[in-house]
């Protein structure tokens, strides 16, 4: 049964997760937020809200990523060790196998983090050094923990499509957008691409419990108020969740500032990459700060040793660069051509992947010794 606007309370209802009062008494409002599944928020004036997730169909692949993202609740819920985990996570309410239907608690007073940091023009450095505590704390608490649990085998074990992108075949590029079709076909083209790639699929290792999706918009932020003293992050959209390498997820909140910096510049006709970077709303100094910060408590809190920092950041730029494809993938997904961004997004990546070493000092503003 496909969950609708009016099938979905009726659904809570037999779950025991809404009550006949809080329907009649005319507080209750459903909303639809489809993404890629099939998305309810359901909000009440005197109780908490719910977030309903149901697949759009009986598509495998669709399933198998909502019981990835269920087990991730699940895991968090179960495993005292993992309360970091708990802790990230909005709370978590109910899971139908049968229907594959997640029931979370709505997250009020919350904003992702690409809006927040855009309404208010900055980019905190107490942002990233939260972002650090969390990812580092459940990267700490999972490594090498889950491959004993037999529910793990609901993770696939995946090294991420884009470390493989290059291995295509043109068939495949019929279902895509056409601006997408066109960033394949130039990643394709240029063997510096494929063999950086190629190096990167090489070091994946599987021993952590990872997001496989960090970006801003999982990343929500609850600024403090009177009521909450410190400032609150949770981390949604667990359904590319697989054990894999930790420092995956590092790479993309790394990229993920450099890419906003792209993205943010304004582009015209015949503009240069000097034009834009100058005409930028903001300058690359302005990202450095929170990256830097970010790097300097993760790799304390994840207790990286001091003499596999080195390794361990190279790694995370590599990563983080593939990532940043993909990140030009993503704004192309309804493009019709490639625009002027995501080809500049596409040549940093490269030159990252060419000359990592320049790269993490100039441009991430980062060292290890």
């Amino acid at each position: 049964m496909l969950l609708n606007s009016d099938g979905v309370v009726h659904y809570l209802l037999q779950r025991g997760l809404l009550t006949a009062d809080s329907v009649v008494d005319g507080n209750l409002v459903v909303l639809e937020a489809p993404r890629r599944n099939r998305n309810f928020k359901i909000t009440r004036q005197r109780q908490p809200g719910l977030f309903v997730k149901q697949v759009q169909d009986w598509d495998p692949q669709a399933i198998a990523t909502v019981q990835r993202e269920a087990w991730c609740y699940t895991l968090a819920k179960t495993v005292p060790e993992l309360s970091t985990l708990k802790e990230m996570l909005p709370g978590f309410c109910s899971y139908d196998p049968q229907r594959h239907v997640l029931v979370l608690e709505l997250l009020s007073g919350f904003e992702n983090l690409a809006e927040y940091q855009t309404r208010i023009g900055k980019f905190p450095v107490e942002i990233a050094i939260l972002l650090a505590d969390v990812l580092g704390s459940y990267h700490r608490e999972t490594k090498d923990k889950l491959e004993h649990l037999p529910q793990a085998t609901v993770f696939p074990r995946m090294v991420p499509w884009i470390l493989s992108m290059h291995l295509q075949q043109p068939g495949w590029f019929q279902s895509l957008s056409a601006a997408n079709s066109q960033l394949l076909g130039i990643v394709k083209k240029y063997d510096q691409f494929a063999t950086a790639l190629d190096q990167l699929r090489g070091q994946w290792n599987f021993r952590s419990l990872i997001h496989g999706d960090i970006k801003w918009d999982n990343c929500l932020i609850q600024p403090a108020t009177e009521q909450n003293e410190k400032l609150a992050l949770k981390v949604i959209d667990w359904e590319l969740a697989d054990l894999g390498d930790a420092l995956w997820d590092v790479g993309a909140i790394l990229q993920s500032y450099i890419s906003y910096w792209i993205l943010s510049m304004p582009t015209w006709s015949g503009a240069s990459a000097e034009d834009m970077i100058a005409k930028a709303p903001f300058q690359l100094e302005t990202f450095q700060s929170p990256i830097i910060a970010f790097w300097n408590r993760y790799k304390q809190v994840a207790t990286i040793s001091r003499e596999n920092r080195k390794e361990a950041l190279a790694r995370s730029i590599g990563y983080g660069a593939a990532r940043m494809i993909q990140t030009a993938y993503e704004s192309l997904t309804f493009a019709s051509q490639m625009n002027a961004n995501a080809l500049y997004l596409l040549q940093v990546s490269m030159n990252i992947l060419l000359n990592l070493d320049e790269a993490t000092t100039e441009l991430f503003g980062l060292s290890e010794p």
